[in-house]
């Protein structure tokens, strides 16, 4: 296990998890927020998409772990260039520096590297992505990879939990006793963050170089996600309403049909399998189910 390390992008969905559980492992954790309101002990303030220059000088750690990203499709969609400064340009510059300074990175990234066309894309697959998020995720990755041994990559899919911003807003709505819309013909594999959190613990005491996959073990389309979320909240099934629809940022075309990942490598490596994902699917909608019938509660 780790002593030391750097989670780049605390704040987020990944990050924010990662760090809390790390902490209660005992790591040592520094954290990096963009957000100067959120700079406290042990959290810095670093922006990536501003001139290295302005970076804060960072302590030397044994593992970095570089979260940090814009996530959101329609923005990358809308601004290429300023979330390419973030996505790219910030984050290959912060993994060369740290590289040089013999740090093991391990730099987080998406199925989206691939165009959803087929299940199960391998680790030597060539990227194919089809989302301007996609290409930025695979162009950081590959000049990040570049860098030597000392660097490793884990994809994953889709990472569902409490703060997921889509079961937050289907809450609020069936709180109203109003319906939800969920699309049938776009799929995820989901993982927890828990899962990711074991990987990442994985991969980083190992030191392993090379690309890492974190999947599902199988694609189911968000009416499922519904249809359960839906049930937990003790709520009638027709309250969801299944629609054919394209994820904004999306290229025109088919829906996303497989977002699976192969993990034959991990399984090899660590004796990893892919977590269910009716399962995980189950246990998130009961947990944030629970959480959001306590607050109405009390």
């Amino acid at each position: 296990m780790f002593n030391t390390v750097l989670v780049v992008g605390v704040d987020g969905q990944v990050g924010g998890p990662l760090a809390d559980h790390l902490q209660s492992q005992g790591v040592n954790v520094l954290g990096t927020t963009r957000r100067k309101d959120r700079v406290e002990n042990g959290r810095v303030y670093l922006d990536l998409a501003e001139p290295e220059e302005n970076w804060p000088a960072l302590p030397d750690v044994e593992t970095a772990i570089l979260c940090a990203s814009v996530t959101r499709l329609e923005t990358c969609e809308n601004d290429p260039t300023g979330t390419a400064k973030v996505n790219v340009d910030g984050v290959v510059a912060l993994a060369r520096k740290l590289a040089a300074r013999g740090t093991h990175i391990l730099y987080l990234s998406t199925t989206g590297v691939f165009d959803f066309t087929e299940p199960f894309r391998r680790h030597d697959c060539e990227p194919s992505p089809v989302t301007t998020y996609g290409h930025q995720k695979a162009s950081a990755e590959k000049q990040i990879l570049s860098l030597g041994d000392m660097v490793s990559v884990l994809r994953l899919t889709k990472v569902i939990g409490p703060s997921m911003p889509l079961l937050q807003r289907w809450s609020a709505i069936l709180g109203q006793n109003s319906p939800i819309s969920a699309f049938r013909d776009t799929t995820i594999a989901p993982i927890t963050t828990d899962f990711v959190n074991f990987m990442i613990k994985k991969i980083c005491s190992s030191k392993a170089p090379g690309i890492f996959h974190a999947s599902g073990d199988a694609d189911l389309a968000y009416t499922v996600l519904a249809e359960h979320f839906v049930r937990a909240m003790g709520k009638e099934s027709d309250l969801v309403v299944p629609e054919k629809g394209q994820a904004i940022g999306q290229p025109a075309g088919p829906a996303p049909r497989y977002t699976t990942l192969d993990m034959t490598r991990e399984r090899e490596l660590f004796g990893i399998l892919p977590p269910s994902s009716l399962e995980t699917i189950i246990k998130v909608t009961k947990e944030v189910a629970s959480s959001q019938l306590s607050a109405a509660a009390g």
